[in-house]
C-alpha cells in the first residue's frame, strides 16, 4: 500500500498561501468544519479569513464555508453539495461524486495520512 503523508507545513501552507488569496472566499459568513478531518483546516480557515467557526450543522447557512480534509468517496460532502454550498478541501480523488470549489492535491496514492492521525 502506497501512502503519502500530509504535514502540518503543506495544511498551512494551503490555507495561509493559497486560500487567504481567494477574494470570494471572504465573504463568507463562517466555516464549518466536518468532523473529525475538516476540523482542525477550518480552525485554521478560521483564523487566516477571520471568520467565525459554525460550530452545529443546524447553523449553517447559504454563506457559510464547509471544510474536509479530503473530499474521498464525497459521501459525507454529498448533502453540503446538494445545498449548493461552497466546499473546500486538502486533497480530491477523482472517484469522489463531490467536486469541492476549491482543492490543493489530488490523490494518486492509496492512503493520505494527516498530521492530525495516527500512523
Amino acid at each position: 500500500m502506497i501512502s503519502k503523508i500530509i504535514t502540518w507545513n503543506e495544511i498551512y501552507d494551503f490555507v495561509f498561501e493559497q486560500l487567504t488569496n481567494d477574494s470570494w472566499l471572504k465573504t463568507l459568513g463562517g466555516v464549518y468544519g466536518l468532523p473529525r478531518g475538516g476540523l482542525p483546516i477550518a480552525t485554521l480557515v478560521s483564523h487566516a479569513l477571520n471568520l467565525p467557526i459554525v460550530l452545529h450543522e443546524e447553523l449553517i447557512t447559504t454563506n457559510t464555508l464547509i471544510v474536509d480534509d479530503i473530499s474521498d468517496t464525497g459521501k459525507q460532502l454529498f448533502p453540503f453539495a446538494t445545498r449548493g454550498l461552497t466546499i473546500v478541501t486538502y486533497a480530491f480523488h477523482r472517484q469522489s461524486i463531490v467536486v469541492p470549489h476549491r482543492f490543493c492535491i489530488e490523490k494518486t496514492c492509496d492512503w493520505l495520512i494527516f498530521p492530525w492521525e495516527k500512523q
